[in-house]
């Protein structure tokens, strides 16, 4: 199943979905793997798994038709998530090792 905005779609065919992306231009986002794919992208990387996997119909559900302007606003939200996560953790292990010095 597929989301276009809010509307569930579901796609058996890569061609349909690939049009359908471009014809809302948008780009088609990786659910498992978080990439982003322009259309000709996407349907070249999807050729090539089928080719080596079988199985489109199972391979296109874990895609989703998403406008990518909304990828950077969630990748921004991400990488200052991170950045939090990166500064409390310094600053554990740098108050961790001050105290253990001045236990010395």
């Amino acid at each position: 199943m597929m989301m276009l905005g809010m509307q569930p779609i579901s796609f058996t065919s890569l061609e349909v979905m690939v049009k359908e992306a471009k014809r809302n231009n948008c780009w088609i986002y990786g659910r498992e793997n978080k990439k982003w794919y322009t259309p000709d992208e996407f349907h070249l990387e999807i050729t090539r798994m089928v080719n080596s996997h079988g199985q489109l119909e199972k391979r296109l559900e874990l895609y989703a038709i998403k406008d990518p302007r909304a990828g950077i606003k969630d990748r921004t939200a991400y990488v200052k998530k991170m950045i939090d996560e990166l500064e409390r953790f310094t600053e554990s292990v740098l108050t961790y090792y001050e105290f253990r010095e001045k236990k010395k």
